[in-house]
């Protein structure tokens, strides 16, 4: 994982519990004043809104991200809370490196032209979708509007997220997959899209197909309490490879989620039989 986190409590603790989950957190480095903070309010529907403060996130520079931190990297993950100039030069060196950009633009912002060519995956809900295309998105068939037009400009995949009503997903060729969300009772849908972009990485280092990496990314993300420890469900039933959070073997890095005051977050991958246990 890199990132940063402030010389504060809150620091210390965000990287006890990392490194008491098997994060690596040799490049989580400390900046002074205070760590990342998130303000969450959720209504009685389980809907979230979020305030944040920067804090040591804003303090991340391009320093923090190297070569040596990014070897043996299959997938890396990025997103909004740390500065712009921060994620084109990850998104620089992954591409020299040739290794995979999955990105979240979170907190929503508009991505500078010569960033899209440099992502493979581009995950989105609807309101990020609208904000990064220019496009208004309004429903399904918005959205995938707005998908084909960032595909245009250079992005690999295109995921649009849409809560209830699942997922929808342009394939490098421009083919559209709709996944449809399971159905839970929400309680607090904080952390959901989150978990599907992790679950969903993290499938996808294991050697999953689209349609399979979507459902199971789908599965996590709707069951949060157990995210990273079992899997009840079944998303790839009828896909080509069944997914297991049970069976493995060998873990390695597989995957990175660039998330300053978390910073970059180890996906672990375990081969048996198809299997793959996010650390999420």
């Amino acid at each position: 994982m890199i990132g940063a986190v402030g010389d504060d409590a809150f620091g210390g603790a965000l990287t006890d519990s990392l490194r008491s989950r098997s994060v690596d957190t040799k490049t989580v480095s400390i900046k002074a004043g205070s760590s990342g903070l998130a303000f969450i309010t959720v209504s009685e529907s389980g809907e979230n809104t979020i305030v944040l403060s920067a804090g040591s996130n804003g303090k991340l520079s391009e320093a923090d991200v190297t070569r040596d931190a990014l070897a043996g990297t299959e997938i890396a993950l990025l997103q909004n809370e740390i500065p712009l100039a921060v994620n084109l030069h990850a998104l620089k060196l992954c591409a020299e490196l040739g290794i995979k950009v999955c990105y979240n633009p979170a907190p929503a912002a508009k991505l500078p032209a010569e960033a899209l060519p440099l992502i493979d995956t581009l995950v989105v809900n609807e309101t990020e979708a609208e904000v990064v295309s220019g496009l208004a998105v309004n429903g399904l068939e918005d959205a995938e509007r707005a998908a084909r037009a960032l595909q245009a400009e250079g992005v690999g995949r295109v995921i649009v997220t849409l809560g209830g009503k699942g997922a929808l997903a342009l394939d490098r060729g421009g083919d559209a997959l709709r996944v449809p969300a399971f159905k839970v009772e929400p309680a607090d849908t904080t952390a959901a899209g989150d978990t599907f972009i992790g679950a969903y990485a993290a499938a996808t280092a294991a050697g999953l197909e689209l349609a399979p990496a979507l459902r199971y990314a789908a599965s996590r993300g709707g069951d949060l309490r157990h995210a990273a420890r079992r899997a009840e469900l079944d998303p790839c039933k009828g896909g080509d490879r069944a997914v297991s959070a049970r069976a493995g073997v060998t873990p390695r890095r597989a995957a990175h989620w660039l998330r300053p005051g978390e910073a970059w977050r180890n996906c672990t991958k375990r081969r048996s039989s198809g299997a793959v246990l996010p650390c999420l």
